[in-house]
């Protein structure tokens, strides 16, 4: 039987066994909460991407913000690209694009499966690499602005 690596608690015989990079194992209620879906991949994490994605969650609803299933999968999802401390406005937006790019994941799965053309296939893998430098273009961003509060 499997331990769950956020809480140590037995993962039950019925429930997925998801092992993560870094060799440890997570239930799906946690998997869940951190706002995983499908198309997440567990060996794509470690421990320590859950963790932070699950911190990003609670630190929002210590804030006093009552958050929605979609919100909270977002959230998650913007933990693990580092952009939890985004401004308001700019989280909002971002919220946005991270649902839009959820719904991209099943159609990117589908054409692999679909065996479409090679050309299309690089096309969208090509798509995916500016989208991912985005999301690290906006975290330094958010970097330099805090830098810049901080000197004043």
């Amino acid at each position: 039987m499997a331990i769950c690596g956020i809480d140590g608690e037995k993962i039950p015989m019925m429930d997925t066994k998801r092992k993560l990079k870094s060799g440890e194992a997570i239930c799906s209620n946690h998997w869940k909460t951190a706002g995983f879906t499908l198309t997440d991949r567990p060996k794509d994490y470690t421990l320590n991407d859950v963790e932070a994605r699950l911190n990003a969650l609670v630190k929002e609803l210590d804030g006093g913000n009552e958050l929605s299933k979609s919100d909270s999968k977002a959230l998650g999802y913007l933990a693990s690209k580092h952009l939890s401390k985004l401004s308001p406005d700019a989280l909002d937006a971002a919220k946005h694009i991270s649902a839009d790019l959820a719904g991209n994941g099943l159609i990117k799965a589908g054409m692999t499966l679909s065996m479409t053309n090679a050309a299309d296939q690089v096309k969208v893998s090509y798509l995916s690499a500016l989208v991912e430098q985005n999301w690290i273009i906006m975290q330094q961003n958010q970097e330099i602005i805090d830098l810049m509060k901080k000197d004043k």
